[in-house]
């Protein structure tokens, strides 16, 4: 058997190991945003935390997969709202094609709380497949009036290593 403890030393290229999973994002809310009453409205994140291609973009909220970067992604997202008293809140990511059209837009199957005093919070992951030049952002529903989501909201994702095809 393979004594873990002693030291191995490798000739070749080891692969599997520890791949980086590269591009990679996290942005978050620097201030509140207000959403819109019975509408979609359009995440923008406009602090990034880590932007390992430089393809999100603050100023629209949107990651853009970078050439040569197609595959599947993890992508994830948090909001935090000052209204616990929200009856119908979802959130969801759209991904849409190099000309602006939606490809899909996929939603929470309901408003999971977490509520904490006067604020509740959303989470949401799925993996999410990603040709060159697709973008994708985060999208956010609700019923209610006099919304904000506050600064404490996230949007993040990353390529998994190796993979090029769809999901």
């Amino acid at each position: 058997s393979m004594n873990l403890a002693d030291t191995y030393a490798f000739t070749g290229t080891v692969t599997g190991a520890g791949e980086p999973n590269t591009p990679t994002w996290m942005v978050e809310r620097t201030s509140n945003q207000s959403v819109t009453q019975n509408a979609e409205t359009q995440m923008i994140f406009n602090g990034e935390i880590v932007d390992s291609a430089n393809a999100y973009d603050t100023s629209t909220g949107y990651f853009t997969c970078p050439s040569g970067q197609a595959g599947t992604y993890w992508v994830g997202g948090g909001v935090e709202s000052n209204n616990r008293n929200t009856t119908e809140f979802h959130i969801g990511f759209r991904v849409e094609n190099g000309s602006g059209s939606v490809v899909t837009d996929t939603y929470s199957p309901g408003a999971t709380w977490l509520n904490f005093g006067t604020a509740s919070s959303l989470y949401m992951s799925k993996l999410i497949y990603l040709p060159e030049g697709f973008k994708v952002s985060m999208r956010l529903y609700t019923n209610m009036s006099n919304i904000e989501v506050t600064a404490r909201s996230h949007f993040q994702g990353f390529r998994l290593s190796g993979t090029s095809g769809q999901v």
